[in-house]
């Protein structure tokens, strides 16, 4: 999607990387969807639509136009290219600042740490169940501890099954 609003059934705008989603809260949205791997941000080749919903779920894919969403893209690639070395904390840390876009990055990680483990889980529940999640890794763990926060429900269920 480009050029979009998201908003509630009363028209408010709500924000989509808040949990109102997981919370079952009724999001719909307005705007030009475009297939899943055209990068280009203009509305060119989409379609417009509008009062589509409501949202069952929400992924950020190839999107880098605010630094949540960026930092959301590096995590879960980080994740997917070095999950398989059970990478520390410190390591996710290290990787997102070589890039040089973010300052205090540990801060940011803590933060935005909700949004990411929802992005997390969202990779997580398209892969088979022999897979092991990624929101398991020890980095991602030591971000859940340092920040405490909670795991939906029906997501937390397959990254039980792995830990068990």
């Amino acid at each position: 999607m480009t050029s979009f609003t998201i908003y509630d059934r009363y028209n408010h705008l709500c924000p989509f990387d808040k949990g109102l989603v997981d919370q079952g809260v009724n999001l719909y949205f307005s705007g030009y969807i475009k297939p899943i791997d055209n990068e280009d941000p203009s509305t060119n080749d989409g379609v417009l639509v509008s009062k589509a919903g409501p949202i069952r779920e929400w992924w950020v894919y190839g999107f880098d136009g605010g630094a949540t969403c960026r930092l959301s893209k590096l995590v879960v690639e980080f994740l997917l290219d070095f999950g398989f070395q059970s990478p520390k904390f410190e390591d996710l840390i290290q990787h997102i600042k070589s890039f040089g876009e973010f300052c205090e990055v540990e801060e940011l990680l803590l933060r935005e740490a909700q949004f990411l483990c929802n992005q997390i889980l969202s990779f997580d529940e398209e892969f088979p169940e022999e897979e092991i999640p990624m929101v398991s890794y020890p980095c991602i763990q030591t971000l859940i501890k340092l920040t405490g926060i909670t795991l939906s429900k029906q997501r937390k269920k397959k990254t039980m099954k792995v830990n068990q």
